[in-house]
């Protein structure tokens, strides 16, 4: 006689799903310009407030003089990332105008024409491709000759080299041009130092 064996339950076999295709992003990664270091040559307009002692015999009188003028300058700019620094050096002109003084002298003299070396370093973060945001020192190697009616007047501060400190903004406009502007102060100043300006990239 004939033994039949059990039958094993098959267990079902579980249907397999489909996988998903990775995905991969297909924008860009974000990337900080590269750029090399590179010479520029800019137009400035500047200026800023001094204080003015004018002496007649004992007499000693203190006001204001307001210097406003245009300047030439030479900027090299070195990247490193997302930072840098660059140094300039230039040349500027201008007219000092007396402001109000503190007693009634009778110095009836104005304004005055002034000269100045421009020198200054500066560190900055590069915020953006074309936004640079930086701190500048600036000195300023003034020279400015006041009449003094035949030595009847002493008048001061005739020349002396006043640094500074100043935040700096520049932004690319073209593959040209860079505009540049920058506010801060300088030693002995009574105002702030405002410079404004555009920079040609050669």
């Amino acid at each position: 006689r004939k033994t039949t064996a059990p039958k094993v339950a098959t267990p079902p076999v579980a249907e397999e799903l489909p996988v998903a295709p990775a995905v991969t992003s297909s924008a860009p990664r974000t990337r900080m310009m590269v750029r090399k270091p590179q010479w520029s040559i800019g137009i400035r307009y500047i200026s800023w407030q001094d204080e003015l002692k004018i002496r007649e015999g004992d007499f000693l009188d203190k006001g204001l003089a307001q210097y406003t003028g245009q300047a030439l300058v030479v900027e090299r700019d070195f990247f490193r990332g997302t930072w840098g620094f660059g140094y300039s050096g230039g040349f500027g002109v201008g007219t000092a105008r007396r402001g109000d003084f503190e007693g009634s002298t009778s110095y009836a003299i104005n304004k005055a024409d002034w000269s100045a070396a421009l020198l200054s370093g500066k560190i900055f973060r590069v915020v953006s491709q074309r936004t640079l945001l930086g701190i500048e020192l600036p000195v300023i190697f003034r020279g400015i000759e006041w009449p003094t009616g035949g030595n009847r007047f002493t008048v001061s501060p005739v020349g002396q080299p006043q640094p500074g400190l100043t935040a700096d903004l520049k932004v690319r406009l073209n593959r040209s041009w860079d505009f540049t502007q920058a506010i801060g102060a300088i030693q002995g100043g009574t105002g702030p130092l405002w410079r404004i300006g555009v920079n040609y990239i050669f």
